[in-house]
């Protein structure tokens, strides 16, 4: 079942509310239509061009923010089908949008420029569908299975019989709807204007749409955040020399500065997720503001089935992966293609005392979001269920300078540490080098570490992070080790869970010595085992911490 999209974001509102939609919509469902625009002039003082088809389409494949936006919104569609008819739905709208604008244009000024700006908007309306395959083909996973069961690479076949005719017609009549050099004179009208960062802002909320988890984690999450509150607020370190300290709501990290404005800049990165500054409230979650969008709804995405494997607070379809693995490169296995893999150099901790790499591609990573969705199943692959792994949580993470030695053991040599601008050929990050130090704080990687679907749409965040090109690290041969960079988890006593279990062992004893009291008849008797119990569990909780604490201090 396809979403179904309810009062986005839409140049088209504010038209209407001063009367100036008042024919918009007849003409673009009109048969006539297609007439007129095979019949479009030129503008004056331009030379002829390309197919604007081609163009408009490179120009939705490419864009900065699109091209990282459409793998998103396939994936979470769950079918080819569902993917068409949601993006032709958008591009919809941006005509209509568009429409409008070219109208206000002709009732300001006459003349060929402002009926080719109307039948330009038309065009758009007529290719929707067309523009929709061609953004499937190019972005739809190679190996996905269609969620409709149609089998692998739908997305590249043929269009349903529904639309398949519109489409033949819209590939085949360039020459008749050609509109040849005005593409290069309408390109600020298309690409540049407040229909298309309307419609920009449309495709983000909808690949953006927040995780809504049960009630009874969402219970959990609450207590959490009043308790490291309180202990954040009570247990503050004074801050180092040369260090600048950027408070959040519920965490705070210390940065070094190496440039100017480079602290102001991850603020602002963070801003566009909606988080605040020194409030007193948590992050929040990835919900676009109504200072970024004037208004916009979207109806609630449709009940997902439920996977084999699950994490609850993964996008559903980083839960569902049984058609594709997250971040495996789409390229082929042909020469060449090796040039175009990156790799996350991760160190998980391996038993007490040592840590192992995870080198995991993240050639299809395309969001911070799919980058800490990636990171939290790195993690749980490698570490699975342990001993008392419930009382255990990552405090903190870190960008660390390490040597890998055989067996894929590691010794982490210096935190925090990113690779040296010489070395751009064999990492990557932006800026390189750093500006920030480092680029994230370990307590902020942490939140979205635990909650990625709060982290945003667009790899702002992601890009700080070195990454290694073409080939996985390994140990020299004859040095039996070698350098590397990446990320290391450490891992501590999860303080909240602790305490949880201290207040069951106190009501544990303090029922032991009621009940005692009331079988007996013995007050003295009852609260002196229950005194007892309770420097017991002590005792034991006390040697439990200094074991689950033995992994290392952050």
């Amino acid at each position: 079942m396809c979403y179904q999209i309810v009062e986005l974001y839409s140049y088209c509102k504010y038209a209407e509310e001063n009367g100036e939609i008042s024919s918009v919509y007849e003409p673009l469902f009109d048969n006539d239509a297609a007439g007129e625009i095979s019949s479009v002039t030129s503008l004056s003082s331009v030379e002829t061009s390309g197919s604007v088809a081609e163009a408009l389409t490179g120009a939705l494949l490419y864009d900065e923010f699109l091209q990282f936006l459409w793998p998103q919104l396939i994936l979470g569609t769950g079918s080819a089908a569902n993917a068409r008819e949601q993006i032709a739905q958008l591009i919809l709208r941006y005509s209509l949008d568009l429409e409008v604008l070219a109208r206000k244009g002709e009732s300001q000024s006459a003349g060929d420029d402002a009926a080719a700006l109307l039948r330009a908007s038309r065009f758009v309306n007529r290719k929707r569908h067309m523009l929709a395959s061609e953004i499937c083909k190019e972005f739809w996973p190679p190996g996905l299975v269609d969620g409709n069961g149609s089998g692998v690479g739908v997305a590249k076949s043929s269009a349903p019989a529904t639309m398949a005719d519109d489409l033949n017609d819209d590939k085949n009549d360039d020459g008749q709807a050609e509109l040849g050099g005005n593409f290069v004179a309408l390109k600020q009208f298309l690409l540049d204007s407040e229909p298309f960062h309307c419609f920009r802002d449309n495709v983000g909320l909808l690949v953006a749409q927040p995780l809504v988890l049960p009630v009874q984690i969402g219970l959990f999450d609450t207590a959490r955040r009043w308790f490291e509150n309180f202990m954040t607020s009570t247990s503050k370190p004074k801050i180092q020399p040369e260090m600048t300290r950027l408070s959040l709501t519920c965490l705070y990290d210390d940065y070094i500065e190496k440039g100017p404005g480079a602290l102001e800049g991850l603020k602002g990165s963070l801003r566009n997720y909606g988080i605040r500054f020194r409030v007193a409230a948590d992050l929040e979650s990835n919900m676009p503001r109504a200072g970024s969008l004037v208004s916009g709804t979207i109806c609630p995405q449709p009940t997902q089935p439920k996977a084999t494997w699950s994490d609850i607070r993964l996008p559903w379809h980083w839960q569902n992966r049984n058609n594709i693995e997250p971040g495996r490169c789409r390229l082929g296995t042909g020469v060449g293609n090796n040039e175009g893999h990156n790799y996350i150099l991760a160190l998980v901790p391996f038993g007490r005392w040592v840590s192992k790499i995870t080198q995991a591609e993240v050639c299809t990573v395309a969001s911070d979001r799919d980058f800490f969705s990636l990171l939290r199943l790195v993690y749980r692959n490698r570490r699975g269920i342990l001993t008392l792994s419930w009382l255990r949580r990552v405090k903190g993470i870190h960008f660390v300078q390490f040597d890998l030695y055989r067996d894929e053991i590691t010794d982490v040599r210096s935190r925090p540490a990113l690779p040296p601008a010489e070395l751009k050929g064999q990492y990557i990050y932006d800026p390189m080098p750093a500006d920030l130090v480092p680029p994230i704080g370990p307590n902020l990687l942490v939140h979205f570490f635990e909650n990625p679907t709060h982290a945003g749409v667009l790899p702002d965040l992601y890009k700080r992070v070195p990454k290694k090109l073409r080939e996985k690290l390994v140990p020299c041969p004859k040095k039996g080790s070698s350098p590397g960079w990446g990320i290391e988890f450490v891992e501590g006593v999860d303080t909240f869970v602790f305490f949880l279990c201290g207040c069951a062992c106190f009501l544990l004893c303090s029922f032991v010595a009621v009940a005692w009291t009331v079988a007996r008849d013995d007050v003295q008797g009852g609260f002196g085992i229950g005194g007892f119990l309770l420097a017991f569990a002590v005792f034991c909780g006390g040697i439990v911490h200094s074991a689950l604490n033995g992994q290392g201090s952050v």
